[in-house]
């Protein structure tokens, strides 16, 4: 295979998602505050963006694009 190009996810993309997910899981914990297995996914939910804002230098996606190489296989040996 050959590299078509890679790149890693800025971290601007993260909290493009995470803000508004925030919102929605504020939203939805007052709607759901007497379910408790609603509650249990949005608590999970809230400690990913937690995790991400504590550890974000520590991690992150990277993305690579690769093609089926054109090139002549070496014959196996």
């Amino acid at each position: 295979y050959d590299l078509i190009g890679n790149f890693i996810l800025p971290e601007k993309a993260w909290w493009n998602y995470y803000l508004p997910l925030q919102e929605k899981i504020n939203d939805l914990g007052q709607i759901y505050k007497n379910d408790a297995e609603a509650l249990a996914v949005l608590e999970n939910e809230q400690r990913e963006i937690e995790m991400y804002r504590e550890y974000h230098d520590w991690y992150g996606y990277g993305f690579v694009a690769l093609q089926k190489s054109t090139r002549a296989k070496s014959p196996e040996i």
